[in-house]
Formats: C-alpha cells, structure tokens, sequence
C-alpha cells in the first residue's frame, strides 16, 4: 500500500513527536538568552520541513486528538484546554 519509504518518514515524525519534550527536559546545556529575533526566526530548513511533510504532522495531530477522545472520553479536551492555557501563562512569564 505504501511505499518503504514513506513508512520510514511517517515513523521518523511520530517518533520525534514523541520524544520531543523529554529531548527538550534533557537538555539542561547553558545558553544565551534568546533575543525576540531568535524566536521569530526560521531557518529555510524548517521551512522546507514543514512544507514537505505538512501532511504527516496533521495525521499525526488528528491520531492524537482522536485516540485522546477514545480512550479518556471528553475530559480529554478539557486536558488540552488546561494544557494550552498553562502554556500561554509560561509563554507570558518568559516573556
């Protein structure tokens, strides 16, 4: 049904998505305060990331939010809700 290819690229996504936030927990190195212009700034690499696999973060995301609903019922989105209001706070304290 799908190429080898395209399994491996889909895997590869999941699996960074996953490990993500224990990558970013992990990594205690020292660094300099990021300027505003740090922050809004993109790499092309990133850009070209994003652009070719636009398709397999939305699945993704969707596989997510659906298996979320399924297995822990609506609550599921108040724990979203809860989570991005917690995230703008920390973005606001940073700020």
């Amino acid at each position: 049904m799908f190429k080898k290819s395209h399994t491996k690229k889909g895997s590869k996504i999941i699996s960074s998505l996953i490990s993500a936030p224990f990558s970013v927990i992990s990594d205690t190195t020292p660094r300099r305060r990021k300027t505003n212009r740090d922050i809004y700034e993109c790499n092309d690499e990133d850009i070209k990331f994003f652009k070719s696999h636009k398709r397999q973060i939305i699945v993704a995301f969707m596989v997510f939010f659906v298996l979320g609903i399924i297995i822990f019922g609506f609550e599921f989105i108040l724990y979203l809700l809860m989570f991005a209001l917690f995230a703008f706070l920390a973005i606001l304290n940073n700020s």
